[in-house]
């Protein structure tokens, strides 16, 4: 039931979800909560006059969205490249800081994606570490933003990763993607998370890969 204290958000996604029985009256109760709430209980759907029919994604009904491989993100590894590399090691607060740079591309339709610049110390030690992580949308963004899903812990690791025979870093960060799309004639904003996998060379500081999977 919806108070008079109920949020604007909170009546227009209520007002939003008798739509979507009216019009999807097989989809159970236990469905709409998996598609369209998290755990704690807040929608996964928001509005934006903004969205329209140029700057969202596209698809005939949200079985379509949810059945659709990745939620239409890209996983082909062909889709990514690394960056050039910004390895000039350079003064940081406590330790000498290594810079590297990837661009990974999620947006199937836009090829777009997110630019990630891991910025690393003690390269080559046993301490090696990760002293901070910055994260920025290139290509077309009008379809899609991120946000940190924790926003006081915006990554874990690095963890020890094996290959052949090698140890790498991994270093694993947690993003909510709010995604545009159109489905009869609605256009709304859904969150979508997403971990992004990167791999560093502790011995340079490099990045050699980064892969992304949803939550």
């Amino acid at each position: 039931m919806l108070s008079n204290n109920s949020s604007t958000e909170t009546k227009n996604f209520a007002k939003w979800g008798i739509n979507f029985f009216l019009q999807n009256p097989n989809t159970s109760i236990e469905q709409f909560q998996k598609w369209f709430i998290n755990a704690d209980g807040t929608p996964r759907i928001s509005f934006d006059s903004s969205l329209n029919d140029s700057n969202t994604e596209h698809y005939t009904s949200w079985d379509e969205f949810f059945n659709t491989q990745n939620r239409g993100f890209t996983t082909n590894l062909s889709d990514y490249t690394l960056g050039t590399n910004d390895n000039i090691s350079q003064q940081g607060d406590p330790y000498p800081i290594t810079n590297s740079r990837v661009n990974l591309k999620i947006m199937r339709y836009t090829g777009a994606g997110l630019s990630i610049k891991v910025r690393s110390y003690n390269i080559g030690k046993s301490t090696f570490n990760i002293h901070d992580i910055i994260m920025n949308q290139y290509g077309v963004t009008s379809f899609w933003s991120f946000v940190y899903e924790d926003s006081n812990n915006k990554w874990d690791g690095p963890f020890a990763y094996v290959y052949n025979g090698q140890v790498y870093a991994r270093v694993e960060v947690n993003i909510i993607v709010k995604k545009g799309v159109t489905i009869k004639g609605a256009s709304v904003t859904i969150d979508v998370p997403m971990k992004i996998t990167i791999i560093m060379n502790p011995d340079t500081g490099y990045i050699i890969d980064s892969t992304f999977s949803l939550n």
